[in-house]
């Protein structure tokens, strides 16, 4: 690369790196703050060990509730997302507003030769959108990646940032397109030949390739294609990606700069995630139908020594339920993230750190259930009925350690198989308190299960069962259980699970359910899980924030 062209550009990369400085200069503080707040709740939880407080919950300033309220609300929209909170639609919007200015703008500062600020010309502008697209989607590589720097000092867990990966990349799309539309006009007015207008010379052409691999990933990775064509997704994704970091570099030598760190976090990510599906011992123990449409799979794992609940694990399954998908390689496109259900793991609860950690060196026993929603997993259950899940692979655990224990009271609200992460949830709260762990300040749990039919009830009836026994025979966890089955008569639940509050015919009306567990719970500090679909999740999500309820939410926006 000629080292005349890149000092004639160098006014552009002004704007790139200030603009790549101010972000993460953000970030860090933003990791900073994170990082304060966890060590002042380590603090909280080692005094709770020594019975040095005693927590109540306490409402805040009303001006201030009103503003967080509204900050927390989930909205939904048309055609971009059906969940997500109004601070987020407004820290997305503050960032389109960043990106101006800094197109604008940066670097603030004059050349001593400028008299005054001008517009810049469309010749100067579009090179400098360029730039500041391109440190754009070097965040977008590092956003999406499933093992990262970023996620341990931020404590955003993959799931978290999948959707700011989207966002920024919609963002470092449009700032490209200026540059594309005026640099192909440019070239096609100097012959009036169209081609040229892509293949010019070795830059035009390079420039022509790095956008067709940008616009590969941007037009296969719709919410249709993700999810009913995933292959077709995936491998858009990986080739455009290359193609376009690729011919990216090759176009303009400063791309380096900003796409060499984070592909090397991406290889990174890449070889780590090999490691853990391919070198850590995984062993099939069991896989079933357990009723019409949900599979269980039982399988040992020693990856899941770290495990959280609420955490999740990719599987790929390599299987044959007709001769179309004899070919094994496939299979292993399609990773599926599945929350663990069940854990088996002899387990201590270290003093020092105030985490569990797993006893004695054998695999980590545990339980997902799968229900057949897609082509793929409806594929999956067939070859299960038939019994013809050869071998498989496990990547994980990730997401988020859940604070759940530093409230009195859980509460879950799930929707179908979304009971799931509940589950988890539930047995390490009982397996805590029943261990005298005295961080845990959980001692009452309310489930709200939403179901279409009896069947559904099949796989978890044992489970339930049981903690509402061991609830009448203990009080360390008081356990509630409701049960809503919208599609089902009476008689279809006639003496199954003592103890559980049963309704037929209607899904329940969330505010409801709330107001009563706070009547039973006064002014307890009351945390809420939910899993299930955008719009019930909403509601509950909403509901909770209009009672000052911390809440959390399980989705995969893959």
């Amino acid at each position: 690369m000629p080292q005349s062209r890149f000092v004639s550009k160098s006014d552009f990369n002004k704007a790139a790196y200030s603009y790549f400085l101010f972000c993460w200069t953000l970030f860090f503080i933003y990791c900073i703050v994170y990082q304060v707040q966890r060590a002042v709740l380590y603090r909280t939880r080692k005094r709770r060990t020594q019975q040095q407080t005693d927590e109540k919950f306490h409402t805040s300033n009303s001006n201030i509730v009103a503003l967080t309220g509204f900050l927390n609300t989930y909205v939904r929209i048309p055609w971009l997302t059906k969940l997500i909170p109004v601070k987020h639609v407004l820290g997305v919007s503050l960032f389109f507003i960043i990106n101006a200015i800094f197109c604008f703008f940066a670097p603030f500062v004059l050349a001593s030769y400028v008299p005054h600020y001008e517009v810049p010309v469309i010749a100067l502008m579009d090179r400098r959108m360029a730039y500041i697209g391109m440190v754009n989607w070097s965040f977008v590589i590092v956003l999406g990646l499933r093992n990262n720097i970023v996620t341990k000092m931020s404590g955003l867990t993959f799931e978290a940032l999948v959707p700011y990966h989207r966002w920024v990349a919609r963002v470092g799309l449009v700032e490209f397109i200026p540059h594309i539309i005026y640099r192909l006009w440019w070239a096609y007015d100097q012959h009036h030949i169209w081609y040229e207008s892509m293949l010019l010379d070795t830059e035009y052409l390079t420039g022509t390739v790095a956008t067709f691999g940008f616009f590969f990933i941007f037009v296969t990775a719709f919410e249709y294609i993700r999810r009913n064509h995933f292959e077709l997704f995936y491998f858009t994704h990986i080739i455009g990606f290359l193609m376009a970091m690729a011919a990216s570099v090759l176009h303009e030598i400063s791309c380096v700069y900003y796409f060499c760190p984070a592909i090397f976090l991406w290889a990174a990510d890449r070889l780590l995630r090999s490691y853990k599906s391919w070198c850590v011992p995984t062993t099939l123990e069991s896989i079933e139908p357990v009723s019409n449409n949900i599979v269980r799979v039982q399988f040992k794992y020693d990856g899941l020594r770290s495990f959280a609940p609420g955490q999740y694990v990719f599987m790929a399954f390599e299987h044959a339920a007709n001769k179309l998908e004899a070919r094994s390689w496939r299979h292993y496109l399609n990773w599926y993230p599945m929350t663990v259900a069940q854990i088996s793991k002899k387990i201590q609860w270290d003093t020092s750190t105030l985490l569990p950690r797993a006893l004695g060196t054998t695999d980590v026993g545990a339980t997902v259930f799968i229900k057949a929603l897609g082509n793929g997993t409806k594929s999956l259950y067939n070859a299960a009925t038939l019994g013809q899940v050869r071998t498989f692979r496990v990547d994980g655990p990730y997401g988020p350690r859940l604070d759940y224990q530093d409230h009195h009271v859980m509460a879950c609200f799930a929707l179908g198989v979304g009971i799931t992460p509940a589950l988890a949830l539930i047995q390490d709260c009982m397996d805590r308190r029943s261990a005298g762990v005295s961080t845990v300040l959980t001692s009452s749990v309310h489930l709200v299960w939403i179901i279409r039919q009896a069947d559904e009830l099949v796989p978890f009836e044992e489970t339930l069962d049981s903690w509402l026994r061991a609830s009448d025979h203990s009080s360390l966890v008081r356990f509630e259980l409701s049960i809503f089955v919208t599609r089902d008569t009476s008689g279809s639940c006639e003496g199954r699970i003592p103890g559980t509050r049963w309704s037929f015919g209607s899904r329940p009306n969330i505010a409801r359910c709330m107001d009563s567990i706070q009547k039973i719970e006064q002014d307890q500090k009351i945390w809420v899980h939910t899993c299930g679909s955008d719009e019930f999740m909403r509601s509950v999500l909403n509901e909770a924030n209009h009672r000052q309820w911390e809440a959390h939410h399980e989705t995969f926006e893959f």
